[in-house]
């Protein structure tokens, strides 16, 4: 530009110049934003504070009125806004979806790009889109940046107006774009430094939680530690660590390996041996790992966990292991003894020790081991011992671990409580098997009186079952060994005949002289046979009948009776005594005794033919006799109409009158047979019981039946898992027959006759149904169905509902009613005139021992265990469910069975019991009144619990039990949970009184 400028070129380079300053002074102030920002990093404590930093500083650049952050997850793909004000919308949502949300902060994330945007123009894009739309008040101007590291763009920033579309331009984007790198560096060190902060906090309070040592070292240096430490190591505060050297707490033996991990920085996981404050040494586990520390240099931490526990469990596992190898490789019972003693010497002090054996039957103590420095040079068996006399007594009687110090060895032994020398301390375990106490062992110290703690207890008592478990192997092996050769002794000596069977190889394998002597055969001419070479055609059938049953599990009685043919062809009669050979769970073999019952068959077959002679007529001597008691005076007055209206027909000869007479002389042959039934249904007898299927019973009436059902559809329904019935079976037959019957006489007229039978077991009961289709009951008789002698058959029959000649005698359904109610049962009828009539029969189900259900609900009340019981019943079945259920868990008691009356007093003069079951009705001549009273004669607080249905018996009880608050009554049959819960009472009873 040459001359003098014009006032207009003056004017535009003022302006030039103002537009420059203001662009400079821009830079500046980003600049001076810039370092403010990079300075807010280290002066804000938390991302909150950097955020209100960051929008203050970016206020001197920018209008930053309406202001956010938002950051970007990119795991949800979602945003969430940490820092925002707004002067329209109060609050932000607290997380957006970008794939759900037409959003302008989520465009900038998936460009990349800063966006400046009006309304107009939002409006224009969110009408075209189909996503949703976010739920803040759209402003007028918007600008968004991303906010970007050099990994990802980690959120974006923006502002916004509400009221001046053009607040914002090109140049405020290049600003926002200029500082918004710096400020996501800023936010992304913060948050790295916030976690970090957090990580150390979380790490310190875990080191302090923790029962672990754990310290933080510095070229071997303690720089922290904390309080698990100080206790570990037996030091007063975790501060007194600090400043000394690692080795300091080890035990020299161990200062090498620690000083190497120190020094050479190893981080693996290694043993050593600690040093606590006092001196003392324990081993150790260590584990060391690098990690940054307060001021950021890198520290060791360093984590001591204290292995005495797993090191004694590793001696504990290795004496448990030893102890259970020692049954294999010592001879006999006093090297396992020996051994024994050596093998626990690794826990514990065996200086003085001793073995005990236990002879319940002769109340004996053996002590076949023993070792002991106190100048007890003999321990002599100890006969009729009890706890108070004995250490070892002591131990058996109380049935758990003892250990006894000083003060009461001293009062024990001023009450002669022990045999030798007085210890300083004793210690002593039971060895039990199944529940039965078969020794003790015990160790002990004449010069140390705190030799053994409680800890000491608790392993030896830990390692005692295997003690237990090992002398009791080696005893049954040296039992065994002596019983093998005593059963070759016999084997070869029996004077019964004896083999044995391999059902594998399907051969004799072993025979004895006295059953080749049977058998005509030699002894290599009987071994090489296949059994059933012996056998009869009826026998082999029996005898393959039974592999049968053995090969799928089922358990067989062990008696068997067999014909067999000899070698010169004579059939001989034998009664063959089974052992069953079991290898894996699988039957394999027999050992069989044979007892040649030839003549002894013959014999009681003479005799069963003489029996039943005479059975028969004590039979037909009893009948008359019940019915010239129950009939006699009736039949007299009905013998004489009787004869009196025979008379008289023999000389009328009106018709009418005739058939008057004839009607009398036929109802008086109906009271006969009434008579009859009325002796069945007094005569009161007591249900004897024992477990059938009641399938099985119902198809015997049926078969017996069968003619009577002919002409009908009878449908059996059955479902499954119905167990084994407790009951009568007579009883149950006799009801079963008069429902059939009752069925068959209602149908009698039915176009199409139809009876449906069902079995299936609901609510604990087995239920049993007979439903017909037959004539029906009206309403207003179902309430007499039971009622003795009612009927509505023959000439009580007024609708013709049955087919002529059909009468009954009214007292089924009563003898029904009875039988199910002496089982404990009920009986329920729905009938409709006309349409037919269902009986239902229901009896409990009684298990063969106590369910799992049953035993939680004993455990749960007051129990009484491990008593000595007697137990009187004469039913085989009965008295083994009671047997089971008492001798089980959890009542474990002691039981003798006595099946009579005179082998109860006889178990009761030999043996204490603390509670007697006991049946009135029992075979014989003694009944259990008269046990009772022989029990009482000696022993009048012993508790009794009778169990009877007998009638007879229920009505002297009630006399029994006002003078006897010591005995109770179930009537059978009783469910088990009641059983025990009865005992259970009369035991408490008992232990209450004698409180």
């Amino acid at each position: 530009m040459t001359g003098k400028p014009t006032y207009k070129e003056l004017e535009d380079r003022v302006r030039q110049l103002e537009k420059e300053s203001a662009r400079q002074n821009r830079f500046e102030n980003i600049n001076s934003a810039l370092f403010k920002i990079s300075n807010a990093l280290n002066i804000t404590d938390s991302l909150d504070e950097l955020y209100e930093s960051i929008h203050r500083i970016l206020s001197s650049v920018i209008d930053t009125k309406n202001f956010y952050i938002s950051l970007y997850d990119k795991s949800k793909d979602s945003i969430t806004f940490p820092y925002c004000i707004d002067s329209v919308d109060e609050s932000y949502p607290p997380q957006i979806e970008i794939s759900k949300i037409e959003s302008l902060t989520a465009k900038v994330l998936q460009t990349g790009q800063p966006l400046l945007i009006t309304r107009d123009e939002v409006l224009k894009q969110r009408a075209e889109s189909k996503k949703k739309l976010p739920g803040c008040t759209p402003s007028k101007v918007w600008l968004g940046v991303p906010l970007k590291t050099q990994e990802s763009i980690i959120g974006v920033m923006t502002v916004q107006s509400y009221s001046d579309s053009e607040r914002y331009d090109q140049t405020d984007m290049e600003v926002m774009v200029s500082v918004a790198d710096q400020i996501a560096v800023a936010i992304e060190l913060k948050s790295a430094q916030q976690a970090f902060q957090k990580s150390e906090k979380r790490f310190h309070y875990l080191a302090d939680a923790t029962i672990e040592a754990i310290f933080f070292t510095k070229d071997g240096i303690c720089l922290e530690a904390n309080q698990a430490a100080a206790d570990m190591f037996g030091y007063d505060d975790p501060s007194e660590f600090i400043g000394i050297f690692g080795t300091e707490i080890i035990a020299p033996e161990s200062h090498e390996i620690v000083r190497e991990h120190m020094l050479k920085n190893l981080f693996d996981s290694y043993e050593a041996v600690g040093k606590r404050r006092d001196g003392t040494c324990f081993p150790i586990a260590i584990q060391a790992k690098p990690m940054p520390y307060k001021d950021k240099r890198s520290v060791r931490v360093t984590s001591i966990m204290d292995i005495s526990g797993r090191k004694q469990a590793e001696e504990v596992n290795k004496t448990l292991f030893a102890i259970s190898n020692a049954v294999n490789i010592t001879p006999d019972m006093n090297d396992l003894f020996g051994y024994i003693h050596d093998a626990l010497s690794r826990i514990i002090d065996v200086t003085n020790f001793f073995i005990a054996m236990v002879d319940i039957k002769t109340r004996t103590l053996h002590f076949p081991y023993y070792v002991d420095t106190g100048g007890d040079e003999d321990f002599p068996p100890i006969t009729d011992f009890n706890e108070d006399d004995s250490l070892t007594g002591l131990l058996v009687f109380r049935r758990r671990p003892v250990l006894l110090k000083k003060r009461e060895l001293e009062k024990r032994a001023e009450q002669n409580g022990i045999w030798g020398p007085v210890p300083l301390i004793w210690m002593g375990v039971p060895l039990i098997i199944k529940n039965e106490v078969i020794g003790v062992v015990a160790v002990q110290s004449y010069s140390d009186p705190n030799l053994y703690n409680e800890q000491d207890l608790q392993l030896l008592s830990g390692v005692s079952d295997q003690m237990a478990i090992a002398i009791d192997r080696k005893r049954s092996e040296d039992a065994l060994r002596e019983s093998e050769q005593k059963y070759r002794h016999l084997f070869k000596n029996a004077p019964s005949g004896i083999f044995e069977i391999d059902f594998e190889k399907v051969r004799f394998v072993n025979v004895n002289e006295l059953m080749c002597k049977y058998s005509g055969y030699s002894e290599k001419e009987f071994l090489s046979m296949n059994p059933q070479d012996l056998l009869t055609e009826n026998s082999k059938n029996l005898y393959f009948g039974r592999l049968e049953k053995l090969f799928k599990g089922e358990i067989l009685p062990g008696s068997v009776e067999y014909n067999i043919v000899t070698k010169n062809g004579r059939e001989l009669c034998v009664i063959l005594n089974n052992d069953f050979i079991y290898k894996d769970g699988k039957v394999t073999g027999a050992r069989v005794v044979a007892h040649d019952i030839t003549e002894l068959k013959k014999a009681q077959e003479d005799k069963i033919k003489a029996q039943k002679i005479a059975g028969e007529h004590e039979k037909l001597a009893l009948i008359g006799q019940v019915a010239g008691k129950i009939a006699h005076d009736f039949n007299n007055i009905l013998g004489i109409i009787m004869g009196n209206a025979e008379l008289a027909l023999f000389d009328c000869e009106e018709k009418e009158t005739a058939k008057t007479l004839e009607l009398i002389f036929e109802q008086t042959l109906r009271g006969k047979n009434l008579t009859r039934n009325l002796s069945a249904f007094a005569r009161d007898q007591e249900p004897r019981q024992e477990f059938f299927m009641l399938s099985e019973k119902i198809n015997l009436v049926l078969d017996l039946l069968k003619k009577d059902l002919e002409k009908i559809e009878v449908i059996k329904e059955e479902k499954s898992g119905v167990p084994d019935l407790l009951a009568d079976p007579g009883m149950i037959e006799h009801a079963v027959l008069n429902l059939l019957q009752n069925s068959i006489h209602a149908t009698s007229i039915s176009k199409n006759p139809q009876i449906i039978i069902r079995i299936y077991c609901l609510d604990e009961n087995i239920c049993f149904e007979i439903e017909d289709n037959g004539c029906g009951i009206p309403k207003e008789y179902l309430a007499k169905i039971y009622v003795p002698s009612f009927t509505l058959k023959g000439s009580r029959d007024l609708t013709d509902s049955y087919e002529k000649g059909i009468k009954g005698s009214g007292y089924g359904l009563s003898n029904v009613k009875k039988y199910v109610e002496q089982h404990k049962g009920t009986i329920s009828f729905e009938s409709e005139l006309g349409s037919g009539t269902k009986v239902t029969l229901r009896l409990p189900v009684i298990k063969k021992e106590l369910t799992s259900e049953e035993k939680i609900q004993i455990q749960k009340e007051t129990i009484h265990f491990k008593k000595h019981i007697l137990l009187v019943e004469d039913e085989p079945t009965l008295s083994d469910v009671f047997y089971r259920i008492l001798t089980q868990e959890p009542c474990n008691h002691k039981v003798d069975i006595a099946s009579n009356g005179q082998a109860a007093m006889d178990f009761f003069n030999e043996n204490e019991y603390d509670c007697i079951s006991l049946d009135y009705i029992l075979p014989e001549k003694i009944n259990g009144l008269d046990v009772y009273d022989h029990i009482r004669k000696t022993n009048k607080t012993i508790p009794i619990l009778f169990v009877s249905g007998n009638i007879e018996f229920l009505e002297s009880m009630k006399e029994l039990k006002q003078n006897d608050a010591n005995i109770d009554h179930l009537s059978k049959p009783c469910r088990n949970e009641d059983y025990i819960n009865g005992i259970n009472d009369l035991l408490g009873r008992t232990v209450a009184t004698k409180k």
